[in-house]
């Protein structure tokens, strides 16, 4: 979402590609180059949704990778997974203002094995950039740093996804209650990779 709310999430996490060839691995122990920056790389359901009323939210994020190098441990493409359960209330904030969030994730790989990663999601609020880092704690690559970046755009219930048009605000202003009538709310979120998703 463009210009109204311009923000990040993520929890998501997540990362994936910015169109680089394969050879921009060389030295890294796995880098994921696709898919690129204008293709969605990735979905977030946000449940209840953010809106003017503060609630407790879910949030779960699936990214894809691929074009990943060296491609003998992996088979070349993964999906990172993870789910973030956010016990405070939460409102539209928890997307506009700049704060980080702990993502633990699993990336299921092509060919079957794991990476477990503890992540800090650092959320940068109207830039729409989020930087993830931290480190594989279990499984394939155990003990790697791990780098990404991305940016996302807002899906707001009911009006769809919303880009310099009136939906963020009227969702951000908006206190209807879940399932009442007259809700507006952020239920989603969809990403774009801005840099390649690196294992060191």
């Amino acid at each position: 979402m463009r210009g109204t709310r311009g923000t990040v999430l993520v929890v998501v996490l997540a990362f994936v590609a910015a169109g680089m060839s394969p050879a921009g691995a060389a030295g890294k122990t796995q880098q994921c180059d696709g898919p690129a920056p204008t293709i969605q790389s990735g979905r977030a359901t946000i449940t209840p949704g953010v809106n003017a009323l503060s609630l407790p939210q879910q949030v779960d994020m699936k990214i894809t990778l691929f074009s990943c190098s060296p491609d003998s441990s992996t088979r070349g493409a993964g999906t990172l997974k993870t789910t973030l359960m956010l016990k405070t209330g939460q409102t539209c904030g928890l997307l506009t203002h700049p704060h980080t969030l702990d993502a633990p994730a699993t990336i299921t790989w092509k060919d079957g094995r794991t990476s477990i990663l503890s992540l800090a999601v650092a959320l940068s609020g109207k830039s729409q950039t989020v930087s993830a880092t931290g480190k594989v704690t279990r499984g394939l690559f155990k003990n790697h740093p791990v780098i990404g970046q991305f940016r996302d755009e807002d899906v707001v219930s009911p009006h769809g996804v919303s880009h310099n048009g009136s939906g963020i605000a009227q969702a951000c202003a908006n206190q209807a209650e879940p399932k009442m009538f007259g809700r507006v709310s952020i239920t989603g979120l969809t990403f774009y990779t801005t840099k390649p998703f690196v294992i060191v």
